[in-house]
């Protein structure tokens, strides 16, 4: 097996209010088809990476979040400015 070569990204929205950074150390990776995913993205599916709180960063533009659904269940972290989903 060959070794996995870490890689960590900054990305940033293209309005600009919410920067973040994170580790490519993905757990697993799917495509939800259940409505509540298809309706959160509008589109066929939600793509989903399992990734450790420690390798996810929010850089500049933490005050610009804000949380969508059920705070002590399942919800969405958007960005204030465009909508954008940052996380669930």
């Amino acid at each position: 097996m060959s070794e996995k070569t870490e890689i960590s990204g900054a990305r940033k929205l293209r309005g600009g209010g919410v920067s973040y950074e994170v580790a490519d150390r993905f757990l697993y990776a799917i495509n939800c088809h259940r409505s509540k995913c298809r309706r959160t993205t509008g589109s066929a599916f939600k793509p989903i990476a399992g990734i450790a709180t420690d390798d996810f960063t929010v850089t500049p533009g933490a005050d610009n979040l804000f949380r969508h659904g059920d705070p002590e269940g399942i919800h969405d972290i958007r960005c204030r400015s465009c909508g954008s989903l940052i996380y669930s």
